[in-house]
This record gives structure tokens, C-alpha cells and sequence, in this order.
């Protein structure tokens, strides 16, 4: 089942707020988005808001605390995004969308939410405590990327299992 959620334009505000922290954490870190992306500034900043819009989407959807993690002491944040073991992973819509889970991420549960701001739908999930099969394992042909487990939206779990 797929679940529609709204935000309201301060909820959008908060979430380009931490998107925008994030950010400037990330430079002073000497830090960008990792594996191989090689996008613009201006890409780069819309992917950290549409990340933050998604966590906070599906914060509203199960009525949970967010808060809005980053780090401010120059260490990687390794706790999840939301809760003990929920990590977001956002996409905004396109004609092939699937849930991204690296080899090296955490081990919890993985919410794939798509954004088409202020609207946004939550897609999935999936388990990541042990690896994933093998079948899901690409680079989607680009050779500076390295392989990652690319889930199907027809093969998670459904949303109104979290």
C-alpha cells in the first residue's frame, strides 16, 4: 500500500532549514554526497532538501519525532534518520524508481519515499540486517559508480507493515 502525504509550507521550511545545516556541515567537513556523484552545487542542495522534506513526510505519516539530524562537532552522523532502525532514502518521481541500498549502509530499515513536494508517497521498505540478494546488485551501467542493491518497488515490503 502506498501512503500520500502533504506537507504544509512550514514543515517544507523546517525541512530546508536542516537540508541547508546539513550542507554547510558537509563544506566545513570537506565533505560532499559520496559514491562516485558528481553533480552541481545547485543538485546537490535540492537532493539535501528533497532528503529532508522525505524524512519529515514520513514523520508526519507515523505521527513520530524528527529531528533533524546532522553533526555539528566535524564526526559523521551514524544514527538513523528517524527512530532506532528507520533510515529514508528519497527519489523524486521518474518512470523507474527503486529503493537504493549500499553495501557499506546501515544495518536497519530502509523507506523509500518519493517526492513531488509539497506531496509525497511512501513506497516501501526494506529490511537491511543481512544482505540482500544478489539479483538486486548494479551500477546502472556507469562505470564511476560503485554497485549498490537497487530494489524494485514491486519487491518491498509494504508500507503499513512499519
Amino acid at each position: 500500500m502506498i501512503f500520500d502525504i502533504k506537507l504544509e509550507p512550514y514543515e517544507v521550511q523546517m525541512a530546508y532549514d536542516v537540508a541547508g545545516r546539513r550542507f554547510i556541515e558537509n563544506q566545513k567537513m570537506g565533505r560532499s554526497f559520496g559514491h562516485g556523484y558528481q553533480g552541481t552545487i545547485e543538485k546537490t542542495l535540492a537532493l539535501g532538501v528533497s532528503g529532508a522534506c522525505c524524512e519529515v513526510a514520513y514523520a508526519k505519516w507515523k505521527n513520530v519525532f524528527w529531528n533533524g539530524s546532522y553533526s555539528d562537532t566535524y564526526n559523521t552522523y551514524n544514527k538513523p534518520d528517524i527512530g532506532k532502525d528507520i533510515e529514508i532514502r528519497s527519489q523524486f518521481k521518474k518512470p523507474n524508481n527503486f529503493l537504493i541500498i549500499r553495501p557499506s549502509d546501515k544495518k536497519c530499515k530502509f523507506v523509500l519515499v518519493i517526492d513531488e513536494n509539497p506531496n509525497f508517497k511512501i513506497m516501501g521498505w526494506y529490511p537491511n540486517f543481512t544482505k540482500p540478494e544478489d539479483k538486486y546488485l548494479t551500477n546502472f551501467g556507469i562505470s564511476s559508480r560503485p554497485y549498490c542493491f537497487a530494489i524494485p518497488i514491486k519487491d518491498l515490503y509494504d508500507a503499513a507493515d512499519l
